[in-house]
């Protein structure tokens, strides 16, 4: 099922040490469209970053994830759609 993550309604680790990513999906065949959060845990993303990009010395922020996005989207959405809840 095709998704959209929405880039500007990421959010960076808070106490649970998780990424939240934005998602949006329509129902097949459906005007119906879903929106919620995927968490992914900031090892696996720093993890991604880290192959796709490299570690930033002063440790992964927002900003960080946010200007290399078009680099770690692929392998984001590949994270997200296994963790994706299954459509009602």
């Amino acid at each position: 099922m095709p998704f959209h993550l929405i880039r500007e309604m990421t959010q960076r680790p808070q106490r649970d040490r998780a990424w939240r990513f934005r998602v949006m999906r329509a129902q097949e065949g459906s005007d119906v469209v879903e929106e919620f959060d995927i968490a992914l845990p900031n090892e696996l993303v720093a993890g991604i970053y880290d192959d796709e990009v490299g570690l930033p010395a002063t440790g992964l922020e927002l900003d960080d994830v946010l200007d290399k996005w078009d680099a770690l989207e692929p392998r984001l959405r590949d994270e997200i759609e296994y963790r994706m809840p299954p459509e009602p």
